[in-house]
């Protein structure tokens, strides 16, 4: 998991924002597989599938699942739009 975050923050780390076209596809590719692995850290380890849907033991590690996947959109849009 930290070497996940360690990831993340080293490509993110003094960078242009991520929709910043001075970023390579490369670049977006690689923030976005670290937060969908990250993603699925927490879905694995805080979440459980049930008969009704997804229960979550944890409401912040929820919010934060919610906001990666958000920002994993917001990255495949990018990487569309280039």
């Amino acid at each position: 998991m930290a070497a996940i975050e360690e990831k993340v923050s080293s490509l993110s780390k003094g960078s242009p924002s991520p929709s910043s076209p001075t970023r390579s596809i490369m670049d977006l590719k690689d923030i976005m597989e670290a937060k969908e692995r990250k993603a699925g850290y927490l879905r694995n380890e805080f979440s459980a599938e049930v008969a009704t849907g997804r229960h979550w033991s944890n409401e912040e590690k929820r919010q934060e699942y919610r906001k990666l996947r958000a920002e994993i959109r917001d990255l495949n849009n990018s990487i569309a739009s280039l």
